[in-house]
């Protein structure tokens, strides 16, 4: 919800929703982990990054987020509950940018001051941030990513 609050009054444009992993998902996850089917040194390797064990069931059942554009199309991404709060914030922005884009949206969403093309959402400092792609930190996000328990 912080990423999309933070693209302005484009994003009601669209409609995105989540889809939380189910408890079976989450059980198999653990299953697997008993097992020794799965490692999170394995899924981390996957990942590019790494992985506690008691986290390896959030990073194995991801969440489904949906965008719906006005238009009629949709596009789908991955948000993982293990992950950092910072990190998905600003990947679910960058995925909505491009799906508004996608979309027929021509104005850059957030614009950069003084600039043609948009801000670009950065992590800095553990916190999200947006940046200019030519230049240096533009802004804190006004709004917070929630962390997931």
């Amino acid at each position: 919800m912080a990423a999309l609050a933070e693209l302005g009054a484009v994003a009601r444009w669209m409609t995105v929703t989540v889809e939380g992993a189910d408890n079976a998902e989450l059980d198999r996850a653990r299953v697997w982990l008993a097992e020794g089917r799965l490692t999170a040194a394995e899924a981390g390797r996957r990942l590019g990054t790494r992985i506690a064990e008691q986290d390896l069931p959030g990073w194995v059942s991801g969440w489904l987020v949906s965008a719906r554009r006005r238009s009629g199309g949709t596009t789908t991404a991955l948000a993982y509950p293990a992950m950092d709060p910072a990190e998905t914030a600003v990947g679910l922005a960058s995925w909505l940018q491009d799906a508004l884009a996608d979309g027929g949206i021509s104005e850059p969403v957030p614009p950069c001051a003084g600039h043609p093309h948009p801000m670009v959402p950065t992590v800095h400092e553990a916190a999200p941030w947006w940046s200019c792609p030519v230049g240096d930190l533009v802004r804190p996000w006004q709004t917070r990513p929630a962390t997931v328990a």
